[in-house]
């Protein structure tokens, strides 16, 4: 039934909508008999079930040389991939033998790469070589973000064969336990890594990680709707027993988002460095939808301390695995455990904090039979000599200290706890320690309160910040980010984001592999010092940026937490804060995030779904919630269009003003401390340029709510997806709130003051009233609105700001330019035989339509995806404009290049089936506005050819320092 029923899906183009790719579906046949991974492929199932063998070369629509073909079958449990490499040289194979994750590229490999949700955003990459060894990697941002670390529970072997080698993998669904529905239909890339002479890479779509061209994948029949679960790796608690038994207590956090209640079970086990394996029982626990929560496992026994796997699996009643998670836990284990409760933040007493008494735990995770004629010293000392000292001869499990911080001298000092004997002998691994610091005062010391706001000198401070470019930056920001020493250029008043560590640290050689590693060595190490030390003298500092993405370049946690603990001992009074990718991996290295999910925006959907600002916040907060190290979320929204880079679905665009705002308003509902947009690629944008601007207002003012206190009374609205917070500024009540869904929604308030008569609808140019303490608003799906029982904020309004976009986007549009348009291919295709970015090659063609959109970059420096660069080299090179509407009468072109780069060029129209030239010119070395005037010709379609760049043009605004020919814009009238 559900294979007739996508036959008809098919049949109306529905297929053809998710995947436009031309080429025929792989469809999974479904398994008969047993299957044994053994690389060979030989068993009945695979002899029945369909190839696919249409490989294309990497980087053409040509047909591949050599010979690939992959089938595809599933079971109730898991999908199996063949794949068959012909390679009449098999002795010259190239086989190495890696360590996981290794790098298998290098070798004779295949890949698969797996779009379960069919997101064109999100997917799995799998890769196999001729010996079996495996990678395996989770990408996001269309494939611009890869977390090499995830590690999935998957088998693979390869077979050579006498004219072939083959790679048969068993990859359960487990492995793709999600919040997105999985249905029947998958999107799917194969590809082949061919290294004997002649070597080619090969793959179904003639790309590789071009997630919106992944192949269809049809035909498994597999009910996934069990496998919509979000599942936190299992946290570790270290217990003692009595006679000193070690135990491990497993927790981990559990969200249902599909549609019906489960029943489910639990188990962990820790694998040993030996081998050994240590195992729970079975817990039991019920998830309504919708539903998330912390399920706590039974105490495993384990023999010794030591490096451990920690793995956790999750069951149906049927002994069906839905989800497995595993995480490396080094476990050094004391039963006493030191809980600073104050200070809070950073083990570290601030003067500005008035902390009148340093409060803390000193918690035993043993039996009361082990702590009897025991007694705990507790003292506060550095390396010399205590400065506060307790002895307690009555140990309980937990035990409660309170010391006058009057009394504590300036200093860095560890809270140490020492149980022993009556004897006075101390007990065998019973001791711990917690850094303790009180700092001496420092001008602009900064520190997060109890409350979640950042402090600088002691008042509150809602951080409104931006990425880079000075001409953004404006009044109401109040953080910005500066490079080696440009702090003294600041504006008084403005607080520096020190940028050193990103992008001087970071660029110097050998560093980004260090961090790899997951150790950096002393000599990388001095280098973060340095930086701090360069930065001491500024006057205005805020904090130091430390990693944008680390993801991206497969950084190491540890390596990450190694370089934040190195910024904080060189300056505990400024944090650390980077940008994580939505995953939150690496949040623990830093104390204010950038949080950035960068939501897919597209242009053939009604609405966009912008949820995951919300869900991967909430994921970031339950990954931090149990310890000390406390982090700040501020919002980094996307300020580009993800298509210009190649990433994600080609029907990306840049986001409206107000999904924008929208998404702002996501953000400051869930109670994030700041803004700090992505603006490094917006200028071709107005609403970039001009909606930028307008939120930073917006959120200044907003963002003293968000810093305000709660009011007295916490309203209520009868929507559980409406996320909001109540906050009392200046006497009045102001309410921010988003709806956290896909379904628009009349959602109503109650709760406020009877006193109360009316809103104002913050930006709207509206006000509501309000009734027995209630009032009604509508929300489309992910809109925000925020209101205030005060005086409407004197701020622009939604309406005037997309008036002023619009009026941007119509002086764009000179009158009689055939070939402007504002999103990609509304006008004209725009193809190149070369084109070059800073940023990647996969970006180059996607950003080609910006030389039609009536924006002239000024240079190419930065990610250059705003222009046409020619590549160092393929000079001649032509740049073809196909307009929608034909034939056209075309009888004027303006050229715009850059800096002056272009030399030598010529127009051709293509008339009667051939290339016909209209017009040369033979040296246009000091123009930078190149006029081609030639009698009208009718024609379908034209092009440039560039036939040299200007040798003598002033490179110093290039970020490639390359002589290149670069063009900004092109305009064509028919006269």
């Amino acid at each position: 039934m559900k294979k007739r029923l996508w036959i008809a899906l098919a049949g109306l183009g529905i297929l053809t909508a998710l995947f436009p790719l031309p080429g025929g579906d792989l469809s999974a046949e479904r398994v008969s008999g047993s299957i044994l991974i053994d690389g060979k492929l030989t068993e009945p199932s695979w002899e029945k079930a369909p190839a696919c063998s249409d490989f294309l070369k990497a980087g053409t629509r040509s047909p591949s040389a050599a010979k690939t073909s992959v089938k595809v079958l599933t079971d109730d449990n898991a999908l199996y991939i063949g794949i068959r490499c012909e390679e009449p040289k098999v002795s010259e194979i190239v086989k190495m033998e890696v360590p996981r994750d290794g790098g298998i590229y290098q070798s004779d490999c295949v890949e698969v790469m797996l779009d379960p949700a069919v997101t064109k955003e999100r997917y799995y990459h799998f890769l196999v070589n001729a010996l079996g060894n495996q990678y395996d990697a989770y990408r996001d941002q269309g494939g611009g973000v890869q977390y090499p670390r995830w590690n999935g529970s998957w088998t693979a072997q390869s077979y050579i064969g006498k004219d072939f080698w083959s790679t048969e993998i068993r990859i359960p669904f487990f492995n793709f336990t999600e919040k997105n529905p999985i249905d029947g239909i998958w999107g799917i890339n194969v590809c082949r890594g061919k290294r004997t002479n002649p070597r080619e890479d090969s793959s179904l779509t003639g790309e590789y990680h071009k997630v919106d061209l992944f192949r269809p994948l049809t035909g498994i029949g597999t009910d996934l709707k069990p496998f919509r679960l979000e599942v936190q790796p299992p946290a570790g608690t270290i217990r003692l027993g009595d006679r000193e038994r070690i135990f491990i207590e497993n927790n981990t956090t559990v969200g249902n988002f599909g549609e019906k209640p489960l029943e489910l079970f639990a188990d962990s086990w820790l694998t040993a460095p030996d081998g050994g394996v240590f195992t729970s029982p079975k817990t039991r626990f019920s998830l309504q939808p919708g539903e998330a929560r912390k399920v706590v496992l039974p105490k495993i026994e384990i023999g010794k301390q030591g490096k451990y796997v920690n793995a956790l699996r999750l069951t149906d009643s049927n002994g069906r695995t839905l989800a497995y998670k595993e995480t490396d836990q080094d476990i050094r284990f004391s039963p006493i455990r030191v809980q600073l409760q104050v200070p809070w933040y950073r083990h570290s007493i601030f003067e500005t904090q008035k902390i009148g008494q340093i409060e803390f735990r000193v918690l035993t995770a043993m039996d009361a039979a082990a702590l009897k004629d025991k007694m705990l010293e507790v003292s506060i000392r550095d390396k010399e000599k205590a400065v506060w000292t307790e002895t307690v001869k009555e140990v309980k499990p937990e035990l409660s200290f309170q010391v006058d911080n009057a009394k504590i001298p300036h200093g860095r000092y560890v809270i140490s706890a020492v149980l022993k004997d009556r004897n006075g002998k101390k007990v065998d691994f019973c001791s711990a320690e917690f850094p303790l610091w009180k700092l001496p005062y420092k001008k602009t010391e900064t520190w997060r309160g109890r409350d979640g706001n950042w402090y600088v000198e002691g008042k509150p401070l809602f951080i409104n910040s931006f990425w880079a470019g000075k001409d953004f930056e404006l009044p109401e920001h109040n953080v910005i980010m500066f490079f080696q020493d440009s702090w003294k250029h600041l504006a008084p008043g403005k607080l520096g984001l020190s940028g050193n560590p990103i992008f001087g640290v970071h660029k110097k050689p050998g560093v980004q592999k260090a961090l790899q590693s997951g150790n950096l060595d002393e000599k990388y190490l001095e280098l973060y010092r340095e930086a701090v030390r360069k930065d001491s003298a500024a006057p205005n500092l805020f904090a130091y940026f430390l990693v944008d993405e680390p993801s991206s370049f497969s950084a190491h946690v540890d390596a990450l937490k190694q370089a934040y603990e190195t910024l904080k001992s060189e300056d505990p009074w400024h944090p650390v804060v980077m940008s994580d990718s939505s995953r939150n991996d690496y949040i623990t290295a830093c104390d204010i995030n950038g949080h950035h999910p960068y939501p897919t925006v597209l242009s053939n959907v009604k609405a966009n779904d912008c949820t995951a600002i919300a869900t991967t916040y909430d994921s970031g907060m339950a990954r931090l919630a149990d310890g000390y190290h406390k982090v700040t979320f501020i919002f980094m929204d996307m300020g580009f269009n993800k298509w210009d880079f190649g990433l994600g679905p080609k029907e990306g665009r840049m986001a409206t003003f107000d999904e924008f705002r929208d998404h702002m308003l996501m953000a400051l509902a869930c109670d994030m401390k700041g803004l700090i947009p992505f603006n490094s690629n917006y200028h071709s944008y107005p609403e970039g340029t001009l909606g930028f601007p307008a939120i930073a207002k917006e959120g200044a003012w907003l963002g003293q709510a968000v810093i305000a206190p709660d009011t007295a009374f916490r309203p209520k609205a009868d929507y559980d997806k409406l996320r909001f917070i109540s906050r009392n500024l200046d006497g009045n009540t102001v309410i921010i709130a988003s709806n956290v869904s896909m379904t628009p929604r009349t959602v109503t308030f109650s709760g406020l003051p009877e006193s109360v008569r009316s809103v104002h609808v913050i930006s709207e140019n509206r006000s509501i009233p309000v009734k027995n303490g209630s009032f009604s608003d509508h929300f489309n799906e992910c809109q925000g609105h925020a209101y205030t029982t005060g005086p409407a904020p004197a701020l622009e309004s939604v309406p005037e700001v997309k008036k002023r976009i619009e009026e941007a986007w119509a002086k764009r549009a000179k009158p009689g330019n055939l070939l402007f348009q504002r999103c990609k291919d509304d006008t004209v295709k725009v193809t190149a035989s070369c084109t070059f970015v800073n940023y990647s090659m996969a970006g180059a063609e996607t950003a080609l339509w910006h030389l039609c959109d009536g924006y002239l970059p000024e240079s190419s420096v930065g990610y250059g995806l705003l222009l046409w660069s020619s590549v160092v080299g393929k000079l001649p090179a032509w740049i073809e404009f196909t307009p929608k509407k034909t034939p056209f009468t075309l009888g004027r072109v303006v050229v715009y290049p850059t800096e002056k780069s272009v030399k030598g060029m010529n127009v051709e129209v293509f008339s009667n089936g051939k290339w016909k030239k209209v017009h040369e010119v033979a040296d246009a070395s000091n123009l930078d506005r190149i006029e081609c005037v030639f009698p009208p010709e009718q024609t379908d379609k034209f092009r440039l050819n560039i036939l040299s760049a200007n040798e003598k043009q002033d490179l110093r605004r290039h970020g490639d320092k390359q002589i290149r020919a670069r063009i900004g814009e092109v305009e064509a009238y028919s006269k």
